[in-house]
């Protein structure tokens, strides 16, 4: 589906963790040391795809059971 004046596709990343919010820095911007460990969190499954109206899939084998969280921007 297409509207009026649609932009062209855009780079997007999408971030998803188990069990809270994924903490990101999409200008790679380093955490301070204090930060919580890598360690101790849950991982972070990051997918970058385009806004063209083109399905992407996604498998996670053996996800964490439980809530799950995302996080979606354009990337720039």
């Amino acid at each position: 589906m297409y509207f009026i004046g649609a932009c062209e596709p855009q780079d997007i990343d999408i971030h998803i963790k188990a069990g809270g919010f994924p903490v990101v820095s999409p200008q790679n911007i380093s955490f301070p040391e204090d930060f919580v460990d890598n360690s101790l969190r849950n991982e972070i499954y990051s997918l970058k795809m385009q806004s063209d109206d083109e399905t992407t899939n996604f498998t996670l084998f053996s996800p964490t059971p439980g809530e799950w969280f995302a996080l979606a921007f354009v990337s720039w």
